[in-house]
C-alpha cells in the first residue's frame, strides 16, 4: 500500500518536471527575444545580457532538478559559493561602475535586474 503512494507521487513529479523545464525554457526564449528586440533594439551588445540570462536560466533549471528530486545530491555546495561569490562581485561591479555593462539600453536596468 505504501509502495504504491510512493510511485504514485514519483509519478506526478515525473509528469511536473517536463513541464516546468518547458515552461522555463519557454519563458527565457520570449523574455530574451523581447529584451534582444525591443530593449537593446538587436544591437551587437545586448549579447552580455542574453549571457547574464542564460546564467539564470541554468540556475532556475538546478533550482527545479533539486526540488523534483526532493535532494540537493550530486550538486557541489562549493561551487554553487564560488558562483555566488562571482555574482556579488560582477552585481557590486555593474551597480555602480560600468565596467561589465553593454552599452544598449539594455545594460541601463534589464542587466543588473537578471543578475539579481
Amino acid at each position: 500500500m505504501m509502495g504504491a503512494t510512493m510511485d504514485s507521487q514519483q509519478d506526478s513529479t515525473a509528469k511536473e518536471q517536463p513541464q516546468l523545464v518547458t515552461a522555463a525554457y519557454a519563458i527565457f526564449a520570449a523574455g530574451s527575444l523581447a529584451v534582444f528586440h525591443f530593449v537593446a533594439n538587436g544591437e551587437f551588445s545586448a549579447i552580455l545580457t542574453m549571457a547574464q540570462m542564460i546564467q539564470c536560466l541554468a540556475f532556475v533549471l538546478l533550482a527545479i532538478k533539486s526540488c523534483s528530486q526532493g535532494s540537493v545530491s550530486g550538486i557541489s555546495a562549493k561551487s554553487l559559493a564560488l558562483e555566488a561569490l562571482a555574482f556579488a562581485t560582477r552585481l557590486s561591479s555593474t551597480t555602480w561602475l560600468n565596467g561589465y555593462l553593454p552599452v544598449d539600453a539594455s545594460g541601463d536596468y534589464v542587466y543588473q535586474a537578471v543578475d539579481m
